[in-house]
């Protein structure tokens, strides 16, 4: 009888499939899963973030506008699949500080 893996173990394996560089018919059969168990969990996590270890925090910080303002927008994408999108001109302080907080 086959092992019952939990959601966070799947994630795990999904997320070292990701950095092999493998198939997932590969993978499965290199970690002895059943392709169609992990197509079905790949897909539940991409729909499901995880709630537990992630929040949003609304933050307000003035800009300054310098030599060092971006003109370009920022975008950045989370492992949680948020994305933070920064369309007015940035300062590298400001920037630092958005990042420490995520």
């Amino acid at each position: 009888m086959a092992k019952k893996h939990t959601s966070k173990e799947w994630q795990n394996y999904i997320s070292q499939w990701k950095k092999s560089g493998l198939s997932q018919e590969s993978f499965c059969r290199v970690k002895d899963l059943r392709l169609s168990t992990f197509g079905y969990w790949k897909k539940k996590l991409r729909e499901t973030p995880a709630r537990e270890s992630s929040s949003l925090v609304r933050i307000s910080i003035p800009i300054k506008a310098d030599k060092s303002t971006s003109k370009n927008p920022i975008i950045l994408h989370t492992p949680n699949h948020y994305r933070l999108e920064l369309t007015s001109p940035v300062d590298c302080e400001s920037l630092k500080a958005i990042l420490e907080i995520l």
